[in-house]
This record gives structure tokens, sequence and C-alpha cells, in this order.
């Protein structure tokens, strides 16, 4: 009979690995096919420079400091940047397409490891089931291609997560797993400030390893606590390492320091706008404490919140049932709570970085996205939640399954309809994107400016026209109008200002074009909102 389960048990498990496997090739083939269509975004405009700025730190041995002035992205790690300027130097595709494809890659390997985790720490299918909830959330789909920094720290932070999970499974970690939950933990600190997370967490799971050993062996397991803290302490000075070597902003006489200066410097960091929130306006310096539950329940497609609702019940009566054998063997009851460390480790992932947020009311704008990092997390709780629900699903399988495929009907079309700007997807609790417009920050990295301009080249070759010289444009896109040259696809001449362009391209999040007495001909519109405008001006010999 035990033979029967195993062999069940790998038959599933290879299911899900082969299930797992599937969707992500899939999605790779559609993400790379499409990667030409993705717009370049407002940071890329800064990163992209960042990253040859960084390489030349390296070969010159630091000598080459023009990495320090670069609009302030010396705060940030660069090795993200560093591969993609790398592999941008083989011209083998337009420098943009192949930084939205190693941008895709990379955020859809963090995605990856997602399996793993849930295997380890859920059980069957738990891995699966939270690599499609994050998957079918068009607004961390849409991120995957463009978002220069948020997507590798997210990345990074579940490699992180999973390589942590792995060291403290149980028993002495090999010096392998040492190593690697090491420089996991240190590329994360490399990508962000934010990455000091992974070594508490770390810390956090060998604590609770030693504590179950401790429970189960008593003074016997001190030695077994010794060379756990032995690799601990490993793991975090392999982390630093990996930190500073990785990040030359900590490559002083004081990381230490370095890095705190970083924290202080983020901190610090102001930008005061109003931005809408459910149909309200909030400034980003004075966030209400719900603003980032309120944009996840705008973002996240609906199963997934319906699950994120049912953890906390689930996990209730769970943590209740776990006090009612506490009168019948503490000592056990405490090897089952560290035990399950690694899904504490999740939920620790998942709410710590919001708590933080709530506790000191960091500046925060675009939604979710400063936070993609906690979504993997999240849909592993998600999936805990489904598979607690398993009995309930088993007995009305028909319902739950119409439910699921409605789910993922609605998400992949509603995605599709939205390509390039699969991101601004909301929900039906929001309103979808036609209810959500305008109550919402949608379009905040002004993707829709790219298809816009296509347009109007488009339109441009097609008129026929012969104007004395390239016609002058102005990009609407905030603090970058001057540095949008890549975008184009034919000659064009930047416009100083909007007065002096032959045609302007409006977006979303800045408005330009309303004093310039221009006329509009072109919209970029989705499910019938418009999310960038072209507009002819009358002031110029071009335009005419």
């Amino acid at each position: 009979m035990t033979v029967i389960t195993d062999q069940n048990a790998k038959r599933s498990v290879s299911g899900e690995w082969l299930a797992s496997a599937a969707l992500l090739g899939v999605v790779l083939a559609i993400g790379l096919a499409t990667v030409h269509d993705v717009g370049i975004t407002i940071d890329e405009f800064l990163f992209d420079g960042y990253g040859p700025m960084a390489l030349a730190w390296y070969l010159s041995l630091g000598a080459d400091r023009a990495l320090t002035d670069h609009f302030g992205t010396w705060f940030y790690g660069p090795w993200f940047q560093i591969v993609t300027a790398v592999a941008q130097s083989f011209h083998a595709a337009d420098d943009f397409d192949v930084r939205h494809a190693l941008t895709f890659i990379v955020g859809l390997t963090g995605l990856a490891a997602i399996v793993p985790i849930g295997r380890i720490a859920i059980g069957q299918w738990a891995g699966f089931v939270a690599l499609a909830l994050c998957l079918l959330t068009g607004n961390l789909y849409g991120h995957l291609f463009f978002t220069p920094n948020d997507v590798p720290f997210m990345a990074v932070m579940t490699w992180a997560l999973l390589a942590i999970i792995a060291m403290a499974r149980g028993g002495i970690p090999s010096w392998r797993a040492t190593l690697t939950a090491g420089a996991c933990c240190g590329l994360a600190i490399a990508t962000r400030i934010g990455g000091i997370l992974a070594q508490v967490y770390l810390v956090a799971a060998m604590s609770l390893l030693c504590i179950e050993i401790i429970a189960l062996r008593g003074r016997a397991g001190f030695t077994s606590i010794v060379q756990i803290a032995v690799r601990t302490a490993s793991a975090l000075a392999i982390g630093w390492f990996v930190a500073i070597l990785l990040w030359p902003y900590l490559q002083a006489a004081n990381p230490l320091e370095r890095f705190l200066s970083a924290y202080r410097h983020f901190g610090e960091l102001k930008l005061e706008m109003t931005v809408p929130l459910w149909g309200g306006q909030v400034s980003t310096g004075m966030l209400p404490w719900y603003y980032i539950l309120g944009e996840l329940a705008a973002r996240l497609p609906e199963i997934f919140i319906v699950l994120l609702l049912a953890a906390p019940g689930l996990g209730i009566a769970a943590i209740a049932a776990f006090f009612r054998r506490l009168p019948h063997g503490l000592s056990a009851a405490v090897v089952q709570l560290a035990g399950a460390r690694a899904l504490l480790l999740i939920v620790a992932a998942a709410l710590a970085p919001m708590l933080f947020i709530i506790a000191t009311g960091s500046t925060l704008y675009d939604g979710i996205r400063h936070i993609l990092f906690t979504l993997p997390p999240l849909a592993l709780i998600a999936a805990w939640a489904m598979l607690k629900l398993a009995p309930m699903i088993r007995r009305f399988p028909i319902p739950f399954a119409t439910l699921a495929a409605a789910q993922v009907i609605s998400a992949v079309f509603i995605m599709v309809k939205l390509h390039p700007l699969e991101y601004v997807a909301t929900n039906a609790f929001a309103g979808w994107t036609a209810g959500s417009y305008g109550r919402f920050e949608l379009d905040y990295w002004t993707v829709a400016a790219t298809p816009a301009l296509r347009r109007l080249e488009m339109r441009i070759t097609q008129e026929r026209r012969a104007p004395d010289g390239p016609p002058r444009l102005f990009i609407c896109i905030p603090w970058r109008e001057h540095m949008v040259a890549p975008m184009f696809g034919r000659p064009w001449r930047i416009a100083d200002n909007p007065q002096t362009a032959d045609f302007i391209i409006e977006t979303e999040r800045y408005h330009c074009a309303k004093d310039a007495g221009g006329t509009l001909i072109d919209e970029v519109t989705r499910f019938g909102k418009p999310f960038a405008w072209t507009y002819r001006m009358s002031n110029t010999e071009n335009s005419r």
C-alpha cells in the first residue's frame, strides 16, 4: 500500500512539473514573440545608460566614476543593467527589444521559483496554482517586460526565498545550500536596499530550525545548533560579500554606512503628487494606510482575491487546532510550529513589507509596482487556501471548474485586448478597464506613447508629404521629453516644448498639449478609453 501511495505521489509531482513547464514555455514563447510591441518606459531611459557606466566602472577598476552622477541610479545595484548592456553590445536586435526580452526572461525565472517553493512548503500542485495566479495578473504580466528594477528585484527575492527554504528544510544545512542562500540574499541586497529583508528571513528560518532541534533533542542537539549558527553566519557574510561585489556604491571603507545612507536617501526621497484611488484623490506624501490593500483589491484577479480573503479564516482554524493540541504536549506543538517554518516564511515575505510600509508611512505611488516582489508569496498563500478548500472543490467539481475557466478566459481576453498595455488591467471589483479609468493610476509608465508614435509614423508615411526637414515631435513623458529618440522608427526632431512642435503625443500621466492649440488626429484606446492622444499643430510650416 505504501508503494502505491509513493508512486501516486511521484506521478502527481511529475504532473505538476510538466504542467508548470508547459505553462512557462507557452508564456515565454508568447512574451518573446510580442516583445517588439512593448513601449519604452520612464525609468528605462535612465537605467539603459546606467548599465554601460557600471560596466565601465568594473572594467576600469573603479577609475571611471560616471555612474556616480547618473540620475540617482547609483543608489541601485547595477547587475541586471550590466547583463543587459553586455547583451545589447552584440547588436542582435534593437537595444530596447533586448532589454525587454531580458527583463521578461528574468522575471519569468523568478516566477518559476514559485513551483518548488509551493511543493516544499505547502504540497502538491500548490506551486502550479500560485504560478497560474501570478500569470493571470495582468498588472504583473505587463510589468515583466519593462520594469528595469522592480522585476529583477521580484525575481531575486523569490530566488532567495526558495534558497532559504531549502537551506532550512531540516538538519544541518550543507555548505552548498549555505552558499546558495547567502549568494541569493546578497544578490537581493545588490538589487535594491529592500533586499536586506532576505537576510532577515534567513535568520528567522534558521532560528526556527534551531528551535525544532532543541525541542526534539534537548541538550543533545547543542552541537547541531553550533553548526547551524556557523552556517547561518557564513551565509550572512557571503551575502554581504556578494552585495559589495555587485553594487559599486557599497565599495567603500565602510559598506554598512554606505548601505544606511542609501536607506536614508530613499527614506527622504519625496515625490509629492495627487493620484486617484477608488475614485478619490490621495497624496503620495500622505497616503492612507489602506492604499496598498486598495490597490491589490483592484489589480489582482478575482479568484486571487477570493482565495486571499479565505486564507485568514482557514489560518485561524489551523491556529485554533494548533492551540487545542497544546495541553497534550507543548514540545510536540513547538516542533509542529517550527516545522511549519517554510509556510511561516512565505507569510512573512508576503505581509512584512506591506506592514512596514503602512507603519512607516512610506512614500508610494504607481499602484503596486514597488511591491511586485510580494505577489509570488501572496499567490502561494492563495494556493494554500485553495488546497485547504480542495475537499469542497471535489464535492462540487463542475461549478468550481466553470468559475476557474471563466477566470482564465476573462483574464487572457482582457490582456490580449489591452496589449501592450496589459499592466493597466483591473478586475471586476474595480469595474475592469473602462470602469476603473480615471479612478486609478493606470498607464503611469506611459506605455501607450509608443503605439501612438507608431500610428503617427504610419500616418505620415501614408500621407506622403515632403516637408523641408524631419517634423518636430514632443512626447509628453514627464522629465524624459529630451530622451525619447530611442522610440523613433523614422527621422524626427525633438521639440524643445509643445509650442514649437509639429506633433504632440500626450499621455495619461502628463497632459502637456492642453494649452498648445493643436488638432486631435488620433487616440490610442482600450475598451473605449483613451490612453494616448496625438495632436497636429498648425503653427509651423511642416504641419501644413
